[in-house]
């Protein structure tokens, strides 16, 4: 699967993430919660993809 994407798409897969994990950790306390929400769809939407 990640032999048929871009450079940019491939490290924007794992970079994106790592992003939202951050802010969910360290963010405004009002975007937590939001962050958190957002980034288990990320998550499950990139595992659905995978298989």
């Amino acid at each position: 699967m990640l032999d048929q994407l871009s450079t940019i798409q491939v490290v924007s897969i794992f970079v994106i993430p790592v992003i939202v994990l951050l802010g969910a950790l360290f963010g405004p306390e009002k975007l937590r919660r939001p962050l958190w929400g957002g980034l288990v769809i990320l998550l499950t939407t990139y595992f659905i993809r995978l298989f």
